[in-house]
């Protein structure tokens, strides 16, 4: 899909023309309240021409469990406290805490206890299940709801879960994995540069969240001559060898390896060399830097990759052979001891007849 037909807001398109003729553009993002669901989100995707089955379908059973562990209720009680001079009722104040737990898990149902914690005294609280729900794993239900408003506030929380994504999801599944391949990265937590490449990807990720009033994307664009070269130039240069040196780990554990490298991860190795060579470009284009030592660091540490690919193939294939030669050569000495000693036991019966 072309620009032209995401019917960008002219705004917005006067903002990506700065970016791609300046050196790259600021994100950053807010979000609150945000609920989609995921078939909402892929239709979003759909319309502003990316890939809608990078959205997952819900866990059901993983949205269940986190709704356990992130239940918290409760209130204050007054409990009596003996009397006063007077003889009339003394009343204090004690904290009740509401809290879910699994207690049992088959693979027919998972059991979940509603405990109420009450503050005995200023040092205890007294725990007591006062609720029981159960979901049935066959059915994805709820086979006994409870009883208590406790039990309706926790199956309310769990089936939003069950349903709809949140914010976080929009961020984690869309927008970082798109910044991401178009090279930006995190100058500082929450707000991502990326060069002025990246025009296209920015105007489908706002085309994304248009009209999701929940979720603000912000854009701006970084003129030239205005001092971000340098230091966003170094940050740019960090975070390639940062990576650089990531891979260089990975590959390094591969040399203690008794097993070939699987393919899929050999390939994803080296499309990630590709990757960062790409992304040494575009900033080199975006921030006028010479990353030229880097960018010969990322080919040759990719030769080594593949060098030490091909040495474990090399390595276990001979390995297999000379098993395979050791092999066939005991089972040669065994037939050979069997038949010698079939022969004897033949000179055996024939000297006894």
């Amino acid at each position: 899909m072309t620009l032209s037909n995401l019917n960008i807001d002219p705004a917005a398109q006067a903002i990506l023309n700065n970016i791609s003729n300046g050196v790259g553009g600021s994100v950053w993002w807010r979000h609150r309240g945000t609920r989609i669901t995921p078939d909402e989100l892929r239709a979003r995707l759909v319309n502003a021409g990316m890939d809608p089955d990078t959205i997952p379908e819900i866990d059901v059973v993983t949205a269940l469990k986190k709704c356990v562990r992130d239940f918290k209720a409760g209130e204050k009680l007054n409990v009596p406290n003996g009397t006063n001079k007077e003889g009339e009722p003394v009343f204090r104040t004690v904290r009740k805490r509401v809290r879910a737990e699994i207690i049992s898990k088959t693979d027919s149902e998972i059991v979940i206890g509603l405990f109420h914690h009450v503050q005995d005294s200023r040092i205890k609280a007294k725990k007591e299940q006062r609720d029981t729900l159960v979901w049935d794993l066959l059915t994805s239900n709820w086979k006994e709801t409870g009883k208590s408003d406790y039990a309706d506030k926790l199956r309310n929380h769990v089936f939003n879960h069950q349903t709809m994504m949140f914010g976080h999801h929009v961020r984690d599944l869309v927008v970082l994995p798109t910044l991401r391949a178009c090279g930006g990265f995190s100058a500082v937590p929450g707000w991502y540069y990326v060069p002025c490449s990246a025009t296209s990807q920015l105007a489908k990720l706002q085309k994304v969240v248009e009209g999701l009033d929940t979720f603000r994307l912000s854009v701006a664009a970084m003129p030239q001559g205005m001092g971000w070269e340098g230091p966003i130039g170094d940050d740019a240069e960090a975070h390639l060898t940062d990576d650089l040196q990531a891979l260089g780990d990975q590959i390094e554990g591969w040399t203690t390896m008794t097993r070939k490298v699987r393919q899929d991860t050999r390939q994803h190795v080296l499309a990630r060399f590709d990757e960062l060579h790409s992304r040494a470009e575009a900033y080199e284009a975006s921030l006028s830097v010479t990353l030229d030592d880097l960018r010969d660091q990322i080919g040759e540490m990719r030769e080594k990759a593949e060098e030490v690919i091909e040495g474990l193939d090399g390595d276990l294939d001979a390995a297999r052979e000379a098993a395979k030669a050791d092999a066939q050569a005991n089972k040669q000495q065994v037939e050979a001891k069997e038949e010698v000693e079939a022969k004897i036991e033949e000179v055996k019966r024939n000297q006894g007849g």
